[in-house]
Order: C-alpha cells, then sequence, then structure tokens
C-alpha cells in the first residue's frame, strides 16, 4: 500500500512540475513583450493547441492513477486518490483476468508512457518558443550575432 502512495505521489509531483512548465510556456506565447513579441500567430497559435493536448493526456493521466480531476494534481495526495486507484486497477484486473499487483503495474506503466509524451510536447514547445526550433521539430541554427 505504501508504495502505491509513494509511486502515485511521484507522478503527481512530476505532473505538477509539467504543468507549471506548460503554464510557462503558453503565458509566454501569449504575450507580447520582448523576447516574445516577434513570435508569428502561427507559433502562438500552435502552442495553445499543443498545451491543450498535452493538458488532455495530463487529464488522462489523473483519471489512471485516481485523481477525480486534474486540479487535484495541485493538491497533496489524499486517501481518497489511493481509494480510488485500487478501485479502478481492480476493476481492470477483474476485466483483464489478471492479478491486483499486474494491473497496478499495469497502470504505473501506461502513466509512465503517457507522462513521457506530455514532457516531450512541453520541450518541443519551450523550444519553438525560444526559438530554437520550428513547429515542426527543426532545429533552427543562428548566426553568432543572434547571440550578442
Amino acid at each position: 500500500m505504501e508504495t502505491q502512495v509513494e509511486k502515485i505521489d511521484s507522478v503527481r509531483r512530476n505532473l505538477q512540475a509539467l504543468i507549471t512548465r506548460l503554464n510557462d510556456t503558453e503565458g509566454n506565447a501569449r504575450s507580447r513583450n520582448w523576447p516574445h513579441n516577434a513570435l508569428s500567430g502561427v507559433v502562438r497559435a500552435y502552442v495553445i493547441q499543443q498545451a491543450a493536448v498535452a493538458r488532455g493526456l495530463i487529464s488522462t493521466i489523473a483519471s489512471q492513477l485516481g485523481f477525480r480531476g486534474p486540479s487535484m494534481i495541485e493538491q497533496p495526495l489524499e486517501g481518497s486518490t489511493v481509494t480510488c486507484f485500487i478501485g479502478t486497477t481492480m476493476m481492470l484486473s477483474q476485466t483483464g483476468g489478471v492479478t491486483q499487483e499486474e494491473a497496478e503495474q499495469a497502470t504505473f506503466v501506461a502513466a509512465d508512457q503517457l507522462k513521457k509524451q506530455v514532457a516531450e510536447i512541453v520541450r518541443h514547445l519551450e523550444a519553438v518558443v525560444d526559438g530554437e526550433e520550428t513547429i515542426e521539430g527543426r532545429q533552427l541554427n543562428h548566426g553568432p550575432l543572434h547571440y550578442k
């Protein structure tokens, strides 16, 4: 039981950090102040759209781990979250014909894979807003004057 709590709380903290980075990046994309005032409308729209995709994945992870909503990720872990997680994995074990432990492990692996996708989206959006990548993912090469 304690291992579940620690794992859920670890994922919660990672998601919380990703949400913070996502909010900062989206705020920068919306900003009309330097150094983001030169962002094109395409870049701004792309960042907002992909941020919504990342938030959807975060919401999926949250529900898999027993959170009643993505906003609960930003709060300390509650016992009801763990209870909901156990109930969800119990249903998965019954419908899948697997043990409770296997269902829990599968849930954590699935959450980890989705978390990696979110982290990559956030990294890409940060690079786009910072002018290091195009929205297609190509690296931008800057001349020496760019860094002065």
